[in-house]
């Protein structure tokens, strides 16, 4: 007995081990009160995961999201991970940030114990092998890089304990077995990430044809020539196999209902339905000409972290070990397969078989990034490298085989026990690999240095264990010498370049003076974070004694993207924006219908982030229809001409006869002496030199006008003036005083024209005078030349733009902006959704005047509509939530009351308490028709989605329950039926 309780003691030392060492891998996020500052993470995750921590605590199940593209699902985005349970303790006791990687450590360590439990109870291999193949899965590239992928890590820490599990049920057919493998499937589908539950159902998949026709597990009868048992036991494992597996999945998905039936809504509505593109699908696939610097070690530089995938130099030479040590193996070629096939999969686009499972096997069309198929090769990998461990802790003939005669003998003889595919496949791989070698990609000449002294390091461990024979003191110097390895790997990824935690919680001024208004809008951020802070130099003074200068770096950048608002960081501020930031079932599929009203022609931003492809303002209907009171633009792109300041952020067009006015509201109460005027052409190259092309004429409080004229080649030109067109331009260029965004042969041009005396302006008004072409006014600027003194002038086509604040970013007010709900009086009637679209792209549509329905939902409906006449009506927002709108109306006429959100399905609606339709206006928004009088509008979102997935779940639940309860005699029947064969 007592020697039992020892063997079970020991047990315990193996996961005590692995607890220490993810302490010390994660000594600077754990330890320490920096966070972690990857970009996903900090504006993606932390943003969800604040949003979701507050709902919590105020006992509120946050359904809906508000803060991002006009409205979206919150529960129902799967990378939300909002279900997902084991991370309530961290994130609702804690610091979001120091939650996080609080949740990253515990599913490192639970993929290491669960890979551990997997080479003991499923390879069989002693504790150092199974300690190593532990190690080498938590600590290797894969999970080292997907830190800033929370949803991603954890999901790939169930991997190795749902093959154990499953392993486990068809190996002793026990219920209580299958019932847990489901309940950490369902875990798994809640962590958040869709492509790592569907390769983990690929590699189950696959383990259960491998036991079936692999024979994992032989048995001696299989070897009787004649008997038919080996074929009835294949035909046993295989439909016993696929019947857990059947059983595992529909309990999973079962128990995760509750999440996936609403993520199935949005993904019917998700710009991913249908799945996505070749081209798309195989994006982030790995390139093969990189192996050797995304799996092996680099020490000298961070790799792109999609692609890592990393077992370390000892990791990998304990794999070869491994495999020829006991390549016969079932078990081992399953892995070998396993890891060669996973490996083969990352390349993705550059191998035709990824293009012909796109198009003919489920699944492998509604995923990105093949390259995430590191996972199971890891996990492969990881096994393999324990059981070369394992081979080394049993002692089988090391010594001889570490010989040159052993080994050359060792070598013939493994090579004649292969199979003739095996050989063919082997050689094929080699002479592919030797291939390769000129067009791979090296690393700096000291990684390799390293690689080769981890090599010699490894010779010299094995040299010492042969010749001394105490292979318990070797096997402990290499599973240390695996762990440093992998510690220094990671040195330069981003989970060892934590920043402070002011990134997360200090306000930027930016944000401060948002919060300001208290009112209900939505801002739309132009800026780039190419700027340096006001505050870089304090910065660089508290923290460079402290921290790397990669560190710092890494800190501004996250105060920068606070500071612009970058998506999705409205979330943690409280602030309401039309972009966002997703790459998964988001943004909605009409969202991104509605992304010519603000990206350039040909642009479009599936994933979001508007804010990195627009080029200009959007227009006055733009913002109108979005609710955009505040637009945020930086000053990367303004001028400083002769010390004056030119704001260059917005512009205005003017063509043959058109004219453009500033009026006293645009303009600053500033005596000036001087208007400095910064523009240039479009289609004007036939203008000939000195041609007056406009006419500015300046206007005083005391009502003297003076009228200027610029001329091209003096204070105007052709904007675009390149090489390619410099003999075409009859005009030579002004005075240049920027190039163009991304464009340096576009050119904005400068003059200055005199007021003569100090003079407070009231308005400036532009008239082009030119034949043919385009004047392109950028900027103007006051300036006083007596004190040197200057303001600039707000450039708004629609005169209704006026500069708020101004500090490293300029933030615009829109004062005509459009209320969140309003009414109309007024119908445009579209028959199909594609009309309706055209109808709401028209410029001469007026959104503030009517509005556009589809004649499927409207009815009865447009007769009132089109009858009734415009009338002051009263819209007021007595309660604005998530998931509750409350609103008094009061309308002169029958209406229809808009609101710019997104129209999707759960939302409902009542008026004075009686059931309303929530037609869908303006192609993308909701709203709904009003009788004449005063009204009470509630709009709540109330799923269906949800609650039928929560009785699925619920369900599910209890059918486990029920079944359990029922009795062994009873299942087994059940299981017989089935054709389960009795173990």
């Amino acid at each position: 007995y007592t020697m039992r309780c020892r063997h079970r003691a020991i047990e315990f030392v193996a996961p005590l081990g692995l607890l220490a060492l993810t302490l010390v891998f994660f000594w600077k996020l754990l330890l320490t009160n920096l966070i972690f500052p990857g970009y996903d993470a900090f504006t993606y995750f932390y943003p969800y995961q604040t949003y979701a921590a507050e709902a919590l605590r105020n006992l509120r199940l946050p359904l809906w999201n508000p803060r991002i593209f006009t409205g979206v699902p919150f529960l129902a985005n799967l990378q939300a991970g909002l279900l997902y349970l084991p991370n309530w303790p961290l994130f609702l006791s804690t610091s979001v940030p120091k939650a996080y990687a609080y949740s990253v450590a515990l599913h490192v360590f639970l993929a290491g114990c669960s890979t551990y439990l997997l080479a003991r109870l499923g390879l069989g291999l002693g504790r150092y092998g199974a300690l190593s193949a532990g190690l080498v899965f938590m600590f290797g590239g894969f999970l080292a890089g997907q830190v800033g992928h929370i949803n991603q890590l954890n999901a790939a820490a169930w991997l190795p304990l749902l093959l154990l599990l499953v392993h486990l049920a068809c190996r002793t057919r026990r219920w209580h077995y299958v019932v847990l493998a489901g309940v950490f499937l369902a875990l798994q589908f809640l962590a958040g990430h869709a492509q790592e539950s569907f390769m983990t159902m690929v590699v189950l998949g696959s383990y259960v044809l491998w036991k079936a026709i692999g024979q994992i597990t032989p048995s001696p009868a299989d070897e009787v020539p004649g008997s038919g048992a080996g074929l009835r036991r294949r035909w046993a494992e295989l439909s016993g196999g696929l019947l857990v597996l059947a059983a595992v999945i529909v309990i999973g998905v079962g128990l995760a209902a509750v999440q996936l039936v609403p993520s199935a809504e949005l993904a019917a509505q998700s710009v991913r339905s249908g799945g996505v593109t070749y081209r798309q699908a195989v994006s982030f696939s790995l390139d093969p000409r990189k192996i050797l610097v995304y799996l092996l070690p680099n020490f000298a530089e961070n790799p792109f972290y999609e692609y890592l995938g990393y077992v370390g130099v000892l990791g990998l030479l304990l794999a070869l070990y491994g495999v020829a040590k006991r390549g016969k193996e079932p078990w081992v070629r399953f892995n070998l397969l396993l890891a060669l096939g996973a490996l083969v999969l990352a390349f993705g686009g550059y191998t035709p078989l990824y293009r012909l499972l796109y198009y003919l096997v489920p699944g492998f069309g509604l995923f990105r990034v093949p390259a995430r198929w590191l996972m199971v090769y890891s996990l492969a990998m990881a096994l393999l490298a324990g059981v070369g461990m394992d081979c080394l802790g049993r002692g089988r003939e090391v010594g001889g085989f570490l010989s040159a005669k052993g080994l050359a003998w060792k070598a013939a003889s493994w090579w004649r026990g292969l199979g003739t595919g095996w050989r063919v496949a082997l050689l094929a791989v080699g002479f592919i690999a030797l291939a390769f070698t000129p067009f791979l990609k090296y690393p700096p000449l000291p990684v390799l240095g390293l690689w080769l002294g981890t090599l010699g390091l490894a010779v010299v461990i094995f040299c010492l264990g042969v010749r001394s024979h105490r292979w318990s003191v070797v096997l402990l110097l290499l599973s240390g010498a695996l762990f440093g390895e992998l510690f220094l790997a990671s040195r330069n990824l981003e989970l060892n370049l934590p920043i402070p935690p002011e990134a997360y919680a200090a306000w930027r001024p930016s944000g401060s003076f948002l919060r300001t208004d208290k009112g209900i809008y939505r801002v739309l951020s132009l800026s780039d974070a190419l700027f340096d802070p006001g505050d870089l130099p304090e910065i660089n003074r508290i923290f460079s004694s402290q921290l790397s200068g990669q560190q710092v770096a890494s800190y501004v950048t996250a105060l920068k993207n606070k500071e612009i608002i970058a998506p999705n960081l409205g979330m943690l501020l409280g602030l309401d924006s039309v972009d966002g930031y997703d790459g998964g079932l988001l943004p909605l599929k009409r969202y991104v219908q509605m992304e010519p009203f603000f990206l350039p022609t040909g642009q479009s931003a599936a994933d979001g982030r508007l804010r990195e492809r627009m080029s200009a303002f959007p227009g006055e209907k733009v913002l109108g229809l979005f609710n955009v009171k505040y637009l945020l633009a930086d000053k990367v792109h303004d001028v400083w001409v002769e010390d004056v300041y030119y704001d260059l952020g917005n512009q205005v067009t003017l063509g043959q006869g058109d004219s453009y006015t500033v009026t006293a509201e645009g303009l600053p109460r500033f005596p000036a002496t001087s208007l400095g005027v910064i523009s240039y052409l479009a289609g004007a190259e036939a203008i000939p030199d000195q041609a007056v092309v406009a006419e500015i004429e300046v206007t005083d409080t005391a009502g003297t006008s003076h009228k200027y004229q610029l001329r091209t080649g003096v204070d105007t030109a052709q904007g675009e003036y390149g090489m390619a067109n410099l003999g075409g331009v009859a005009h030579p260029m002004a005075r240049v005083a920027s190039h163009w965004k991304g464009n340096p042969a576009g050119n904005n041009y400068y003059t200055k024209l005199n007021l003569g005396s100090r003079r407070t302006v009231k308005s400036i008004t532009v008239r082009y005078l030119g034949s043919t072409g385009q004047l392109h006014l950028r900027g103007m600027s006051l300036v006083d030349d007596l004190t040197k003194a200057h303001q600039s002038v707000t450039i708004s086509a629609s005169g209704d733009l006026e500069l708020a604040y101004s500090g490293d970013v300029k933030i615009y007010r829109n004062k005509g902006f459009m209320a969140r709900a309003f009414v109309v009086h007024r119908a445009l009637v579209a028959p199909t959704e594609t009309t309706a679209l055209a109808l709401v792209r028209d410029p001469a549509f007026a959104p503030e005047r009517e509005v556009v329905l589809l004649a499927s939902q409207a009815g009865d409906i447009l007769k009132e509509l089109s009858a009734s006449e415009e009338e002051r009506d009263v819209v007021d927002i007595a309660r604005f939530g998530p998931e509750w709108v409350e609103v008094r109306a009061d309308l002169g006429r029958g209406g229809f009351l808009v609101f710019s959100d997104a129209y999707y399905p759960g939302w409902k609606a009542t008026v004075d308490g009686a059931p309303a339709k929530i037609l869908r206006a303006n192609y993308f928004f909701k709203g709904l028709y009003l009788p004449g009088g005063t009204h009470r509008v509630v709009l709540e979102y109330d799923p269906s989605s949800f609650k039928v997935g929560l009785a699925i779940s619920l369900l599910t639940a209890l059918s486990i329950v029920l079944f359990s309860l029922a009795g062994k005699r009873w299942r087994w029947r059940w299981g017989k039926l089935l054709y389960w064969p009795s173990p």
